[in-house]
């Protein structure tokens, strides 16, 4: 599984349908440098006018940055999470997947299924985020964890400061309720 950010994109002038894919050009998220003074206004509007070839006008309230910063702290975090399914999943299967073994020696051996590998990322709130990868890969487990409709077998899932895998009941209904849209 491929975690990957989006970059942002930025269009150079308002245009018609069938042009804004050629109008849009993304910034470098490799580049850390670029995003360091994008709350400062004049500071955003000169790296996009360098990215865009174009003049940038008026003006963006300073007290909302263009690109959410780090410091405002992960709203989702998972944290060595493993999924394995099977009928013991905390047994030698989750055993030889903490040793690296792989996910299909881990079946041949066990019977059971790895459906995450000490899966670690964060997601900042007002963040772009991708999960991409193979089918079977894992995706849709990890997005499942997030409100429980899958138990990890180890690891936390904490979403807003709450770690989802110790709620149930009316806290669990709750939670999905509130936080889950």
């Amino acid at each position: 599984m491929n975690i990957l950010r989006h970059p942002i994109w930025v269009m150079e002038t308002p245009v018609d349908e069938p042009e804004i894919e050629r109008s849009l050009k993304p910034l470098d998220p490799t580049n850390a440098a670029q995003f360091e003074n994008l709350a400062s206004t004049s500071a955003a509007q000169e790296l996009l006018a360098e990215i865009t070839g174009t003049q940038i006008t008026g003006t963006a309230p300073q007290s909302q940055p263009l690109y959410p910063s780090a410091q405002d702290g992960p709203i989702i975090t998972f944290d060595s999470v493993y999924k394995i399914f099977g009928p013991q999943p905390r047994g030698r299967a989750f055993d030889l997947a903490k040793a690296g073994i792989n996910k299909n020696d881990i079946q041949a051996q066990t019977g059971h299924v790895v459906g995450l590998d000490d899966v670690n990322f964060s997601v900042n709130k007002g963040e772009i985020f991708v999960v991409m990868g193979l089918s079977g890969s894992g995706k849709s487990t990890a997005i499942r964890t997030v409100n429980k409709l899958h138990h990890t077998t180890h690891g936390e899932v904490i979403v807003d400061g709450t770690d989802v895998q110790t709620l149930s009941g009316p806290a669990l209904q709750a939670f999905r309720r509130e936080k889950m849209g």
